[in-house]
């Protein structure tokens, strides 16, 4: 299953449900579990991802399985961008109940917190990279999210919450073999 290879990564793909992520600024990717997998050059680290790079799966707060990566197409595309009037983040909480719908939550100005009805529209310049795969395969138990990211390749751990996490090798074989 897990192959120490120098050339090699490990990496936790997220795909969060459009209803419940807290951040609304950009609209959901193209994703078939275990087949392909959909981000752009504005998510941090989809620079580093390479073909034969291994991935876990993580729908919402669970973590599904894991495959290889056997293809990567990249294309240049636009990418819609919701955006605050005033500061311009793309760090927006949209509300179901209270008024105005949405709200600020721009963590490079915590004072801007700016409330609006309807967010000010970019089409952004970026590079699209779709990630097929090969080899899908269900874990067999359950493994929690929290666990998976105890195996982050960073520091950050628990506190982040990227599209894209890259996983240390060692913390992963141990909790995978366990």
């Amino acid at each position: 299953m897990l192959i120490s290879d120098k050339n090699i990564r490990y990496w936790l793909f997220l795909k969060k449900t459009y209803d419940i992520r807290s951040y609304k600024g950009t609209n959901e990717y193209d994703y078939i579990l275990g087949k392909k997998y959909t981000y752009d050059s504005y998510v941090q680290n989809s620079n580093n991802v390479q073909i034969g790079d291994f991935v876990i799966f993580r729908e919402d707060d669970y973590i599904l399985g894991y495959a290889t990566i056997d293809r990567i197409d990249k294309f240049k595309g636009k990418k819609e961008m919701r955006r605050c009037p005033r500061c311009k983040s793309s760090s927006l909480m949209q509300r179901k109940i209270k008024k105005p719908e949405w709200r600020c939550n721009n963590p490079r100005n915590k004072e801007c917190k700016f409330e609006f009805d309807n967010p000010f529209l970019t089409k952004d310049e970026v590079i699209i990279s779709d990630s097929y795969f090969k080899n899908y395969i269900e874990f067999d138990k359950v493994i929690t999210v929290g666990e998976v990211k105890s195996c982050s390749a960073t520091k950050f751990s628990k506190r982040v919450q990227n599209a894209i996490m890259e996983l240390d090798f060692i913390k992963l074989k141990k909790l995978i073999n366990n």
